[in-house]
């Protein structure tokens, strides 16, 4: 059975999860315009990319929900947990995007970064429900 607050956060993903799916399919029918004149050619490989690694991890936040109450974590450790995820999704993301801005650019920018910090975040919550569980 899930808490509280899992039920909550996983209440919350399952809102923000058509957003993350309509604005993949926004963004790939906005690419596939002809009249689109995106003079960044990786805006075009980075914007789908985007959006598939958001939608996924958001479905990984939803599974990682179904284990969370039952590992052997502090409250603290497991809100960490819950949030892992979603927040590894949201970060990836808008690494992606924003590190092709401005569209002009041939090259991408700092932003690039959010996508390792969103990597290490997700892989700090999975490490610790992975620990939590076999201590459980």
């Amino acid at each position: 059975m899930m808490s509280p607050r899992t039920r909550r956060t996983a209440g919350f993903i399952l809102l923000f999860y058509p957003a993350a799916l309509l604005g993949g399919l926004g963004m790939m029918a906005l690419l596939r315009d002809p009249g689109t004149d995106a003079k960044n050619p990786l805006a075009n490989d980075f914007f789908p990319v985007a959006y598939a690694h958001a939608v996924v991890l958001l479905i990984l936040a939803l599974v990682l929900l179904q284990y969370v109450d039952d590992a052997l974590l502090s409250d603290r450790l497991k809100h960490l947990v819950r949030l892992s995820a979603p927040t590894a999704a949201l970060l990836t993301a808008a690494g992606f995007v924003l590190s092709v801005l401005p569209l002009r650019d041939g090259s991408v920018n700092g932003f690039i970064y959010l996508v390792y910090v969103g990597t290490a975040i997700l892989v700090a919550g999975l490490l610790a429900l992975g620990a939590g569980m076999i201590r459980n």
